[in-house]
């Protein structure tokens, strides 16, 4: 992993300066880790960094830079060093914190993926304030014999790893996407002789990604199914036990298995999935269990298009069948119908993009 760290020397913090300074010189013994203190510097190295890390707070250029990093889709990091707490808002709130609040400072807090907190005071500050939830405590040990330097930056590399480890399908490479899908569709294809394509190959931390994306989805099965498929050597992750942040309201997709009740025919089994789908939205297990039910079962086209039809579910289920052929390579000739790409197979199609983000 890449980490850039971001300190203003004009702030006049020896403080901040010394835990920064211990904080470089830590790091760099397990990462590829650089501290900057200018923005300049900072648009030189932050070319392919997975993380900026800033430090304080009440400072343009600081917040520029996190805005700016998290449009570049580069995962930020904010150490306030007590400079959140409500007693310090409220100094000079009218004249100097509220413009600043509404202009930049919020919205960099905010979108930031973690805030770290020194201990259980500034956390308690952080909360009443309620900008960012995914605070972290790590103790400082420049002002406390309750830990080291090395134990505080190694708190702080274990945070770092839990950012890359969310999310992973925004953070995934084309490859690792590739990968992902020919996985699902050998794991409900059933036979690795309906992959025609060669297999992309994928680096540990691709895999990694994969897995963990899998274990939120709800794809385990599948995709270790499509693995022993292809016969394909993976690393061991155990995605259960790895950290990382979800979305607030975020629960684990249903299979349809779970989701809807065994039907007296095959066509109104589908019938019920499509339904389902449309009351309850899109999430990727349905939709890759939706598309297994097509390649397997023996169904009647013609019925199960005049329910889809009779119910106005008709332009729902072609753009499932959009969905279905990207993300399993759902073949036409297992389509009853023909898909649909429009505007709002995009939104769906961003639903399940988006489905894991924070």
């Amino acid at each position: 992993m890449k980490i850039v760290q971001l300190y203003l020397p004009e702030a006049g913090n020896e403080m901040m300066e010394q835990y920064v300074s211990t904080l470089d010189k830590q790091m760099k013994r397990w990462t590829d880790f650089s501290t900057v203190g200018t923005a300049t510097e900072l648009r030189e190295r932050l070319d392919g960094a997975d993380i900026l890390h800033c430090h304080g707070c009440w400072n343009a250029t600081t917040a520029r830079a996190l805005l700016a990093a998290q449009k570049r889709g580069i995962r930020t990091v904010l150490s306030p060093h007590s400079q959140l707490e409500p007693w310090i808002i409220r100094k000079n709130y009218a004249q100097h914190k509220l413009p600043q609040i509404l202009l930049w400072q919020r919205k960099a807090v905010k979108q930031a993926y973690a805030v770290v907190s020194a201990g259980k005071l500034e956390t308690s500050g952080l909360r009443e304030i309620g900008w960012n939830k995914r605070i972290e405590v790590v103790r400082n040990s420049i002002v406390t014999s309750t830990t080291t330097d090395e134990r505080m930056a190694q708190e702080i590399l274990l945070i770092y790893r839990k950012i890359l480890d969310s999310d992973p399908l925004a953070r995934m490479s084309d490859d690792g996407r590739r990968l992902t899908q020919t996985l699902l569709k050998a794991g409900i294809a059933g036979d690795a002789r309906w992959i025609t394509d060669d297999v992309p190959q994928a680096d540990e931390e691709t895999w990694r990604q994969i897995l963990i994306f899998a274990h939120h989805e709800n794809l385990d099965d599948i995709v270790m199914r499509g693995i022993d498929l292809l016969n394909i050597e993976s690393p061991k992750v155990d995605a259960k036990h790895i950290s990382c942040y979800l979305p607030e309201r975020y629960s684990q997709p249903l299979a349809l298995s779970k989701a809807i009740n065994y039907e007296a025919t095959e066509e109104a089994y589908l019938l019920s999935a499509v339904r389902w789908m449309h009351k309850e939205g899109i999430t990727l297990r349905p939709l890759v269990d939706l598309a297994r039910e097509l390649r397997r079962q023996e169904y009647d086209e013609a019925v199960l298009t005049e329910k889809l039809e009779d119910r106005h579910l008709s332009a729902f289920f072609a753009r499932l069948l959009q969905l279905m052929s990207e993300w399993t390579g759902l073949e036409e000739g297992f389509m009853p119908t023909t898909p649909i790409d429009d505007s709002r197979t995009e939104s769906m199609r961003q639903t399940l993009e988006n489905h894991l983000r924070i």
